[in-house]
């Protein structure tokens, strides 16, 4: 997010005109290659080649010479009374050994900035090839430092009007903490039945910045639950983990 108080003072003092037009030309230049690579990626799932339901498995990327080394799956989780609302998630599976290593749920912050900043920015797979990259293509390469080396991770587009998740009427687009936290709930309960393989394996969930506020309410939820449905014994291996 850009600190308008800091473009303000620049432009008010006048002291540094030629700093404040690079830190322009840089924030221009991010915007630019964000939007492309977000727009690529929308591109590949259209014309995905490998589709099984509301599911997508990702070969390729533009920018990115080669298959992808992991498994990459994009796709739609309905939630809400009705469906209301279509979450939009990208799961990188481990590249370790997915049967045995732990499954996180990462939520980024805002509210309302896409997963992609998780995926490109934080502790993704992916990072811009800056060097190599232009104004007419992004170019990327694998992060050697991606939390997927050793977990899958799941990025999901929360709450409704995120990244690529939408809603069916426009008063399913309002949200607040506690819908927000029964969608997010409803998403992992769904999500995990549509992939039975990871039933069995830790699970995490984690977030950064204002969903670090919510991520508790999440897990409260989901062990509630689960331990309701159990007899108490919770499925859940794995602690909350949040980054402020």
């Amino acid at each position: 997010m850009i600190d308008n108080s800091y473009l303000k003072y620049s432009v008010g003092t006048r002291k540094s005109s030629n700093h404040l037009a690079h830190f322009n030309s840089d924030i221009r230049m991010q915007i630019i290659t964000t939007a492309q690579v977000f727009y690529g990626v929308f591109l590949l799932l259209v014309v995905s080649l490998e589709v099984t339901e509301s599911r997508f498995l990702v070969k390729t990327l533009p920018g990115l010479l080669g298959d992808l080394p992991f498994t990459l799956e994009t796709g739609y989780i309905g939630v809400g009374e009705s469906d209301e609302v279509q979450l939009f998630y990208y799961l990188v599976e481990s590249e370790g050994n997915p049967k045995d290593d732990p499954l996180m749920l990462w939520l980024t912050g805002g509210p309302g900035c896409s997963a992609l900043s998780g995926l490109l920015y934080e502790i993704g797979p992916f990072t811009i090839n800056y060097a190599n990259s232009t104004l007419e293509k992004t170019m990327l390469q694998i992060n050697p430092h991606s939390w997927t080396k050793a977990a899958s991770i799941i990025f999901l587009d929360q709450p409704a009007g995120t990244g690529f998740s939408y809603a069916k009427t426009l008063e399913a687009y309002i949200t607040n903490d506690t819908s927000s936290t029964m969608h997010t709930y409803q998403f992992l309960r769904k999500w995990l039945v549509d992939h039975p393989k990871f039933l069995k394996n830790p699970l995490y969930i984690g977030a950064d910045s204002y969903t670090g506020l919510v991520t508790p309410m999440i897990v409260q939820k989901y062990i509630t639950v689960m331990k309701l449905e159990n007899g108490h014994k919770s499925t859940s291996k794995g602690t909350c983990l949040v980054i402020l």
